[in-house]
């Protein structure tokens, strides 16, 4: 019989893996975003924080090798959002909480959980709609975006400016905005769909291995000011497509005066 063939096992393995590949990849940010909880409990929020920035790398890679290998699946959208909603809306909203919000009586765990919250219902909000359309944009702040901001916070204190930010000042602020943000319509660029092309221009190379340098000779503060470039692009955004609608709204009434101006009028009889 066929299912005794070699062959056919091992190509049914070699599919089962390719299938398990981008899970194996989600599970990797679920575990970077409990392991970030621990490590708040501990006290190593910078531990924390690196750890959350590396479930971004897994998080970034499960939906493109999905996307390569043919194997997006209901399955693997529900399980990327669940543990989207543990490493970059629970972990983060704990790890501020634990290292500022705490000394905030009655309004810090206020603050955190609303950033929970609202990553909750922009996860949610993402599933029922945005999945079915290939856009360039995210309606609202992408969740870890989010969490790349409240990293930020903890890289400004650690490593960046050490003790002289008094960032728990602005924190709760900050958990506040990030919330806001999030369950917003403001349009942020989306990169699921860029493809990498086969071949590069020397100069693209060169540009792409020196924005790699960069990033690892001054990692704290390149992902800071990362973070920042992209919360600024959205708004950015929302203000060009605002001025268009302005604008169109504009050209519209002048071509309407204009109409009016060339119809012809007939005297009362």
């Amino acid at each position: 019989m066929i299912l005794n063939r070699p062959g056919w096992r091992t190509r049914f393995s070699i599919r089962r893996g390719v299938y398990l590949l981008p899970s194996l990849f989600t599970l990797t940010n679920l575990m970077c975003g409990f392991y970030a909880i621990v490590q708040s409990f501990k006290g190593e929020y910078l531990t924390a924080a690196l750890s959350i920035v590396v479930a971004f790398v897994a998080d970034g890679l499960d939906g493109r090798i999905a996307r390569l290998t043919g194997t997006t699946s209901e399955f693997g959208v529900e399980f990327d959002s669940l543990a989207d909603l543990v490493t970059f809306c629970v972990a983060p909203a704990l790890m501020i909480y634990s290292r500022w919000l705490i000394d905030i009586p009655k309004i810090g765990w206020v603050c955190a959980f609303v950033y929970v919250a609202c990553g909750a219902i922009r996860l949610a909000r993402f599933n029922a709609y945005d999945t079915t359309t290939q856009s360039i944009y995210f309606n609202g702040l992408p969740s870890p975006a989010a969490a790349g901001g409240l990293v930020s916070l903890i890289f400004l204190e650690e490593q960046i400016f050490p003790g002289e930010t008094h960032a728990g000042m602005v924190a709760p602020w900050v958990c506040i905005l990030l919330a806001f943000l999030m369950v917003s319509s403001i349009h942020y660029p989306s990169f699921k769909n860029i493809k990498i092309e086969n071949r590069m221009s020397a100069r693209a190379l060169i540009s792409v291995v020196f924005f790699i340098f960069i990033f690892v000779s001054k990692f704290y503060v390149a992902f800071t000011a990362l973070f920042l470039v992209y919360l600024m692009s959205g708004l950015f955004v929302q203000l060009s497509f605002l001025a268009g609608v302005r604008a169109g709204r504009h050209l519209h009434q002048e071509d309407g005066e204009v109409r009016d101006s060339h119809e012809p009028r007939h005297p009362n009889i």
